[in-house]
């Protein structure tokens, strides 16, 4: 079951939203891509929670902050989609759209020279 535009819209704002609030302090593009993985393979979402729980427990002080604001993002998010399945779907573009984000981010940071302020578009 295909997200639709409007589902998508709604996950990429969360996303950057979140991103912009955290100043930074997040975790790194391969972790990123590792949820986005996970998601897509998670037969449940319990499964999938399992997993970033287990990240946060692992996870030193800035990324356990940033770990646990996103697990915040994620579970309001579960109300907008309609089935588990779909659900899972979102989180996978959830984390996919972070990754790159995260890059533009990180390289908008780096032209500036600067960390901490964004190029606005």
């Amino acid at each position: 079951m295909a997200l639709t535009g409007d589902e998508k819209k709604y996950i990429i704002n969360r996303m950057q939203s979140l991103i912009d609030t955290s100043r930074g302090k997040i975790i790194n593009d391969t972790q990123i891509r590792k949820y986005a993985s996970m998601a897509s393979q998670a037969d449940c979402k319990e499964e999938f929670f399992n997993y970033l729980h287990y990240q946060i427990g692992r996870a030193p002080g800035h990324e356990k902050n940033f770990l646990r604001s996103v697990l915040d993002e994620i579970t309001k998010m579960e109300n907008k989609f309609s089935d588990e399945e779909k659900y899972l779907e979102a989180l996978a573009y959830f984390f996919g759209y972070m990754a790159r984000y995260k890059k533009f981010v990180d390289k908008s940071d780096d032209a500036q020279g600067e960390k901490g302020k964004r190029r606005q578009y």
